[in-house]
């Protein structure tokens, strides 16, 4: 495997349901109000900080100095562009004007490189997603937030959750939605029912949001629902983009704390695997592709073949508890549990960890 990761062009593979979804890490593309260089020149830079936020997940990392430094010629980074139409405007000149959407893709090597350099976490591609919840408590009453009732929330929301590379789904609120989960339901955090409620969608998690505007000023008070636990936090903004990047960015920190890999060039101890499933060349192929291109790995050495089953040294590119939370997102190997030799620690040569490929 490739020193430089390579990892964040995850072998492309069948979605599961909603449970993950594939996300795009070195595509952008930004609104432009004429094709001019200068115009196209300051949308590049736009581009690329929406990328190094879309692969670390960190806001801050543009803070990084030499994130900052990248920024001043992010046109190196830049591998093809074109501008489409559209039907959106931008204000210019005190009008609104036309504007051109410009698509730009960056170097999966180079920013891989960069972030590298930088020390920088690296979220894998292959990502959660998030059911969210939102209601509105407006002076005329409380209302779930669609697409018809405050649509500058459920916009911004989209936007904001597009730019970090987080997978959000938005309830359809038809008729069985609002048949599974009332409006006092949700308001009074009735965990039982969201969860019920929550079930067709099937996420990896649910986040409830319920948001308060009040002369101009917005408040949320957030609940993210992972793993048997209810997390609970709160959001301000002057205005309903600010509260809503503030009521996601802790959302983002979550997973990056279970997910991201921060890259490290010293060796690290290997783990030792037994595949099963295995059953033909073909299957070693994109078993070999999956383990190139996995983020958590930095390199793989195959020990033995028996019948379908192989053994692996499996090097982690960072903690070994984040390949195995990796692994089992993807659901590409899975872990056949309870096979453990007591006294052996699990992935040691004695007692390897068990999966079967599918």
């Amino acid at each position: 495997m490739s020193v430089a990761i390579r990892v964040l062009l995850l072998f492309l593979m069948v979605p599961l349901a909603y449970a993950q979804e594939r996300v795009d890490l070195f595509h952008a593309s930004i609104l432009v109000p004429n094709q001019s260089q200068a115009e196209r020149n300051k949308a590049v830079v736009d581009g690329l900080s929406e990328v190094v936020l879309k692969t670390t997940g960190q806001a801050a990392a543009l803070e990084n100095p030499l994130i900052i430094e990248a920024l001043s010629r992010a046109s190196s980074y830049l591998v093809e562009w074109r501008y489409e139409s559209t039907d959106e405007t931008l204000e210019q000149g005190g009008q609104q004007r036309p504007a051109w959407r410009l698509v730009l893709r960056f170097s999966s090597n180079g920013i891989e490189k960069l972030l590298r350099d930088s020390r920088l976490p690296i979220w894998p591609a292959s990502r959660p997603t998030v059911l969210a919840w939102l209601m509105v408590d407006s002076p005329s009453g409380r209302r779930f937030v669609n697409s018809t009732y405050s649509p500058d929330v459920a916009e911004a929301l989209q936007t904001v959750a597009q730019q970090r590379g987080l997978p959000i789904i938005r309830p359809l609120m038809d008729l069985e939605d609002q048949v599974a989960l009332s409006a006092s339901s949700l308001w009074a955090l009735d965990y039982d029912s969201i969860r019920r409620a929550s079930e067709r969608y099937d996420p990896d998690s649910i986040l409830v949001g319920r948001l308060v505007e009040r002369g101009g000023q917005w408040r949320a008070s957030w609940v993210l629902m992972h793993r048997g636990r209810n997390m609970p936090f709160d959001s301000v903004g002057s205005d309903v983009a600010e509260m809503m990047a503030t009521g996601l960015d802790p959302v983002v920190g979550y997973y990056v704390d279970l997910y991201a890999i921060i890259p490290q060039e010293g060796a690290s101890e290997a783990l030792t695997f037994q595949v099963d499933g295995v059953e033909d060349f073909a299957n070693y192929v994109r078993l070999s592709s999956y383990l190139e291109n996995l983020v958590a790995v930095r390199r793989f050495d195959v020990v033995a073949a028996q019948g379908s089953s192989l053994l692996l040294y499996v090097y982690p590119a960072g903690d070994a508890a984040v390949l195995r939370d990796a692994l089992a997102l993807d659901e590409r190997l899975v872990l056949i549990p309870d096979l453990s030799l007591a006294g052996l620690p699990p992935g040691s040569p004695g007692n390897p960890l068990r999966y079967r490929w599918r």
